[in-house]
């Protein structure tokens, strides 16, 4: 039940990561890679709050701007947004008082678990380019 508690930073990240990259055809990648890290900074400042008031609702509007950044940046950057979410997760796990001994294994498998939802994602926008080889695909 507690990965679906962070669900709120998977669902933006999804539509963020496609969008990023039309985006800077158009606008270039100062100004969006500059709101993608204040979304991310204010991100992590709502879960601070959020953590400190030991209010899960608080955390839903924090949540989503550090999915939104975290697809923003994954798909402006080409980076997984693992490299974003992990020390995100490990500071907002530290600022709820779990222990240290668990804080890195809920980090990581949080984040291996959205890459379910963004690679099923990735796979159907590649497969309606008709990038994708079934035939190869079935016989791994």
């Amino acid at each position: 039940m507690a990965g679906f508690a962070l669900l709120p930073s998977v669902i933006p990240s999804i539509p963020m990561a496609a969008w990023a990259g039309r985006l800077v055809d158009r606008e270039g990648p100062r100004r969006p890679a500059t709101i993608a890290m204040g979304a991310q900074a204010v991100g992590a400042a709502g879960l601070a709050l959020g953590a400190v008031l030991g209010n899960y609702w608080v955390m839903v509007v924090p949540l989503l701007l550090l999915g939104a950044g975290t697809g923003f940046l994954a798909g402006l950057l080409g980076i997984g947004g693992g490299m974003v979410m992990v020390p995100m997760l490990v500071f907002v796990f530290t600022a709820k008082g779990f222990p240290a001994e668990h804080m890195m294994h809920l980090a990581l498998a949080t984040s291996m678990g959205t890459i379910l939802f963004t690679s099923l994602s990735s796979v159907r926008a590649h497969h309606r380019h008709g990038a994708v080889d079934w035939q190869v695909t079935r016989a791994m």
